[in-house]
């Protein structure tokens, strides 16, 4: 029996380095619109939260400026860098990351939009 792989059977993956959250191209669809993203912890279920804000969004000033961290859309992934963010996140969960990054899952909220990064199920 043949099984057939289908492109959509291709998960969204988050890499979490020292430096950035890097998110792969099937995740990075859902944060294509933003300009600007929020971050938050989900400290019981251990999840980091990412909050996509389109420019427009983000110039009516409803969130304060600290809270807004830049995005860089590329044509294969999506990137956050804060150095802070991960030295937080390390801290919390007590998980230490290398430059070479731990991988793992992420889903789409798709009541909140937040992008959901799933700190209990890394990829090996």
């Amino acid at each position: 029996m043949i099984t057939w792989f289908s492109k959509t059977d291709i998960k969204a993956i988050a890499t979490i380095s020292t430096t950035n959250i890097t998110v792969n191209k099937v995740g990075s669809k859902y944060l294509e619109q933003a300009y600007f993203v929020q971050l938050g912890l989900d400290k019981q279920n251990k999840q980091i939260i990412i909050h996509p804000l389109t420019k427009q969004e983000a110039d009516l000033n409803l969130i304060e400026q600290d809270s807004l961290f830049k995005l860089s859309i590329h044509s294969s992934y999506a990137r956050i860098s804060s150095t802070a963010f991960i030295n937080f996140i390390s801290e919390t969960f007590s998980i230490k990351y290398n430059k070479n990054g731990t991988k793992y899952i992420c889903n789409y909220d798709l009541n909140n939009k937040n992008l959901v990064i799933d700190l209990s199920k890394e990829v090996k």
